[in-house]
């Protein structure tokens, strides 16, 4: 039996991304179910506006399946390389991802 073809690709998040982490972080059970609060709304702006954080959006066949947040640190020790701080990981499990290979 032939599969059709997947898609997946990890971009950056944007303005319209909030619903889909929250919705994440709620399946995850680190937030209760319900819309963005005014908070929440008012921390994702401010988390996009950092030049050194990202939060970065895992997306299968068009449906974002995982999110995690990086913040570089600069560093002047080891040659000046930056920290890299990576949290809030969270992967929706994935019962139907048979066969998805990523390049």
């Amino acid at each position: 039996m032939m599969t059709s073809a997947r898609t997946a690709a990890i971009r950056v998040a944007g303005n319209d991304d909030l619903d889909a982490v929250l919705h994440l972080h709620t399946e995850q059970g680190t937030r209760p179910a319900g819309p963005a609060s005014q908070q929440e709304r008012q921390t994702w702006l401010r988390m996009l506006r950092l030049l050194d954080l990202r939060v970065y959006l895992a997306v299968l066949d068009g449906k974002v399946v995982g999110t995690a947040t990086a913040m570089e640190m600069p560093n002047v020790t080891y040659d000046c390389a930056p920290t890299l701080f990576v949290e809030a990981v969270v992967v929706r499990r994935l019962t139907d991802a048979a066969g998805l290979l990523l390049p």
